[in-house]
């Protein structure tokens, strides 16, 4: 269940990351929802314990991704793209001078 709900979340959210400007408050209503979905439907019965919701499946979690923290990991690395597609755009712009000797 968790597998499936990740791979839906995160198949929306790598579709709107940078094409819509969405804030972070956004996101966090979007956990705070799946999170009261899973208890609602008996899926995760302590919902006081948040943490070992979110932790990987080897540490004794339930291995669910944080929609939060993933979609501000995206927009770094996004950014990040951006920023060497600049760079390397501007060093094939620039011609070189040949060295005098």
């Amino acid at each position: 269940m968790i597998k499936a709900i990740n791979e839906y979340s995160l198949s929306l959210i790598n579709f709107y990351i940078g094409v819509m400007d969405l804030e972070p408050e956004i996101y966090k209503k979007i956990n705070d929802e799946v999170r009261q979905t899973l208890v609602h439907n008996g899926i995760h019965l302590q919902p006081s314990c948040k943490e070992r919701l979110y932790l990987q499946r080897n540490e004794l979690g339930r291995g669910l991704v944080n929609v939060e923290h993933r979609s501000e990991l995206m927009l770094v690395k996004l950014l990040d793209d951006f920023m060497k597609t600049s760079l390397s755009q501007k060093k094939s712009s620039n011609p070189k001078v040949p060295k005098r000797r």
